[in-house]
């Protein structure tokens, strides 16, 4: 189960970097006439004003299509600049960003019970059902679930990192 969670992740990032988000205006505009939008300068404090890009030099369809300061592009219903895909979650994107945090979030909850139950069967007597204590064995009789401890460690900085980036 683990193995298709981490494919969806793989395939949800993959589709969400490649897409380019930008207001399909923008995008058309671009592909006909090669120019590339000009950078960002202090003359236009809004880039936007009365539903217009001053440096994308387009009408703008969408009460939430902002211009993006990292990509320098027009986003429709922009939602973030994803410092960890480093592209914007916009309308074109923002259904493979969701499928990123939800496999991110089933695989790290997999990871993370499999790896409880793990250590609660390695340190409890089968007979009894008492808890036993081999802490100096562990690492050593136990590969199966060091492995696992470590592929939850390394989820949870993974979401850590997912979750904390964003702004």
């Amino acid at each position: 189960i683990n193995i298709v969670l981490v494919a969806l992740y793989i395939f949800f990032t993959i589709a969400a970097v490649t897409i380019n988000p930008a207001d399909k205006e923008v995008r058309e505009k671009q592909r006909s006439r090669g120019k590339k939008v000009p950078p960002l300068d202090p003359r236009h404090n809004h880039v936007i004003e009365n539903f217009y890009c001053n440096l994308c030099e387009l009408p703008i369809s969408s009460s939430r299509t902002k211009h993006c300061k990292c990509c320098n592009k027009c986003i429709s219903d922009f939602d973030h600049h994803c410092k960890w895909l480093n592209n914007c979650v916009g309308n074109r994107n923002y259904g493979y960003f969701i499928g990123i945090l939800i496999a991110a979030c089933l695989s790290l909850s997999l990871s993370t019970c499999l790896s409880t139950l793990l250590s609660i069967t390695y340190f409890s007597d089968q007979g009894s059902g008492q808890w036993i204590l081999p802490y100096h064995n562990f690492w050593m009789t136990n590969p199966n679930g060091t492995t696992q401890n470590l592929n939850a460690l390394i989820d949870s900085g993974k979401f850590l990192c997912l979750s904390s980036s964003h702004y």
